[in-house]
């Protein structure tokens, strides 16, 4: 048995790019970016290292971020780990396939207008039209 699945949280990092699939599946493009933070031992000093993830979403899950997500929000995704060569260069690189995503409160919506149940991905309890993308029937594979 074998599994492929990340889960990040992090802060989207440009404007969500929308394309088309020959099929006309909607296809969203962007990334996200993870923090890590620590003590260095030895001065003592408060380090951070980031790591950009390169994400996208198709079909429904990519209407849902084009639509709601923005530079700078704070999200959680859910998908699998893809790995893609450029024919040109010949360099691999590594993409996440978005399958879930969830938009988490943030500073523009005061961070507190979207509420979460608790142990989930976040079913939405407030008013707001779609908080949640979720569907791998979407992607074209």
């Amino acid at each position: 048995m074998s599994m492929n699945k990340v889960i990040l949280q992090g802060n989207v990092g440009k404007e969500p790019e929308e394309r088309a699939l020959q099929n006309g599946t909607k296809v969203a493009s962007f990334s996200i970016a993870t923090n890590r933070t620590w003590t260095d031992k030895r001065s003592s000093e408060k380090q951070t290292e980031t790591t950009w993830h390169n994400c996208v979403a198709f079909g429904s899950t990519a209407d849902v971020i084009l639509r709601y997500v923005h530079k700078g929000d704070p999200t959680l995704v859910e998908g699998r780990l893809v790995n893609n060569k450029n024919e040109k260069t010949g360099i691999t690189y590594t993409k996440v396939y978005v399958e879930n995503a969830v938009l988490l409160p943030n500073k523009r919506d005061g961070g507190n207008s979207r509420q979460y149940e608790p142990g989930g991905y976040g079913a939405f309890t407030d008013d707001d039209d779609m908080p949640f993308a979720g569907g791998s029937e979407d992607a074209p594979f």
